[in-house]
């Protein structure tokens, strides 16, 4: 052999050695790892709520991102229990200052109304208390293109709303920055049942993708947009059933 295949015969080496390490379940960036994944996110204000409920979250094995409005309402004693909730490995994300119908409000007045009234405001106050929202929820999951472009200035993702003749919007098939998420509602008043929520989860299962869902309130029954607790013990029962992860929205945009 000669002197210059010598020196070849390290990086040869080297290349051998980089194949082998290359395992069959290695899952290349951006796609979702089997068998499948549910992205479970509450809405709105509820700080006190989700917090009187987080043990039970804790041991249903469910991790969530919680999109926050009116977050320039919350008590001290409120953004800590939201602190808390992130400590649990949740995710604390941006649902506007005022909870208004962007799509509306903009073709009323003007863009630049709609950030300087409900994106940069409370945006700001979060990120002065420590918090760092990445992704946003459009309050009554209404959009349009134009919007989505604004808003991808300041979030990784957005979400809207399945319509409930196609709640197999909700199901992404890969995890990625830039996408617009679709999600049904699964509280108590929701159209969506235990079957539909099964169905869903079955197909991410077996298609290897995440299925959004969201609501707001948990077992507060005078609540139209509460989700029960047996409903949520159904979904933990139906995750550990299907071998289906909860993950947070974070996880879905790298």
């Amino acid at each position: 052999m000669s002197i210059k295949r010598y020196r070849l015969l390290p990086f040869l080496l080297l290349f051998i050695a980089g194949f082998n390490g290359c395992k069959k379940q290695d899952v290349p960036v951006g796609v979702i790892p089997p068998d499948g994944l549910i992205a479970l996110s509450f809405d709105d204000a509820y700080v006190d709520n989700w917090y009187a409920h987080l043990s039970l979250l804790d041991s249903l094995g469910i991790k969530a991102t919680f999109y926050i409005s009116s977050y320039h309402t919350l008590t001290n004693v409120q953004k800590q229990k939201l602190r808390t909730i992130e400590a649990h490995g949740n995710e604390i994300a941006y649902h506007t200052t005022n909870h208004s119908n962007l799509l509306k409000q903009y073709g009323k007045s003007s863009m630049r109304y709609v950030l300087d009234t409900e994106i940069k405001p409370d945006l700001q106050l979060m990120k002065n208390d420590g918090f760092n929202p990445e992704n946003f929820a459009y309050p009554y999951g209404q959009h349009d293109p134009y919007l989505d472009r604004q808003l991808f200035i300041y979030f990784k993702s957005l979400r809207a709303v399945c319509n409930p003749k196609n709640y197999d919007k909700s199901l992404v098939k890969q995890s990625k920055e830039g996408q617009v998420f679709y999600s049904p509602r699964i509280d108590a008043s929701s159209k969506i049942t235990d079957e539909q929520i099964k169905n869903l989860l079955e197909l991410a299962r077996n298609n290897h993708n995440c299925v959004m869902l969201y609501a707001h309130e948990i077992n507060s029954p005078r609540s139209n947009y509460q989700v029960t607790i047996e409903r949520l013990k159904y979904l933990s029962m139906l995750a550990k059933t299907y071998n289906l992860q909860f993950v947070r929205v974070a996880e879905m945009t790298r």
